[in-house]
């Protein structure tokens, strides 16, 4: 897993939980 992998991942299920 690259540096910036767990950046997006948590990027995304952050935007998921805000919507």
């Amino acid at each position: 897993m690259t540096s910036v992998e767990p950046m997006i991942y948590q990027g995304k299920h952050a935007v998921q939980k805000n919507e």
